[in-house]
């Protein structure tokens, strides 16, 4: 029988801010030292918000693993998250957004899946942002929409995933939408999105609370719209940047 995964997420100075996967709910809003746990989890813990305060980085959120202390025990994956400083610069917006997506458009492939980069007439060249965040907001989105739209196979083709970059000259922005023909998300679910609450769906929207907090750090927004209708299923994530910082 597998170990369970324990995930806890740590805010800069080490509180646990959610949990998931089994871990106790208790823990949120303590400190990892202050927890009933090993040693080794604790040192990893106190590394990985050491980690944060590094002025480089090529990541929003940082992970470890720590594998089981003994046969049946949970492993430990505790993720911290840096701050939203921005390193706004000049950068060539459609190549960005192609260059960061051919991995998962690879991956697309591979499950049988379809995976569309379109970007639209008057796209503005250059735009200033914090390339690096930009790149892992969108990474984010395309992937949740990866994991959720229908694997195809020799019988039946896959799930459909288009991203659309578009300009908007009169609010002097641009926008990328993410859309996918996936299940779509439920609205009492939706609802809870952007709400912190205790338990254990706290960490569900841990990564689309992240993307809304890079957009918003660049002055923009995100709206989301989704159905679980049968006849209209499906999510879009529409991010609105400024274009220039």
């Amino acid at each position: 029988m597998a170990s369970p995964d324990w995930l806890l997420m740590l805010g800069r100075d080490g509180t646990i801010e959610a949990v998931e996967g089994g871990a106790p709910e208790t823990w949120i809003s303590r400190r990892l030292d202050e927890c009933s746990v090993e040693e080794e989890i604790k040192s990893a813990a106190r590394a990985l918000v050491r980690d944060l305060a590094r002025p480089v980085s090529h990541s929003l959120v940082r992970r470890i693993r720590v594998a089981p202390q003994e046969p049946g025990a949970p492993s430990y994956t505790l993720l911290a998250v840096e701050g939203i400083l921005l390193r706004p610069a000049e950068v060539a917006f459609e190549p960005l957004i192609r260059r960061v997506l051919q991995p998962l458009v690879r991956q697309a492939e591979g499950s049988g899946v379809s995976l569309r980069i379109e970007a639209q007439a008057n796209l503005p060249r250059q735009i200033s942002i914090d390339a690096a965040k930009i790149a892992w907001a969108v990474t984010a989105l395309v992937g949740n929409a990866l994991r959720y739209v229908r694997r195809g196979s020799v019988t039946r083709p896959g799930g459909d995933i288009g991203v659309v970059l578009a300009p908007n000259a009169a609010r002097d922005m641009v926008s990328i939408t993410v859309e996918d023909d996936g299940p779509g998300i439920p609205a009492d679910v939706q609802a809870q999105l952007f709400v912190s609450s205790v338990g254990r769906d706290e960490a569900a929207g841990v990564s689309l609370r992240l993307v809304h907090e890079v957009v918003g750090a660049h002055g923009g927004g995100m709206v989301i719209k989704s159905s679980t209708a049968p006849e209209d299923r499906g999510t879009a994530v529409t991010l609105w940047i400024p274009v220039r910082g």
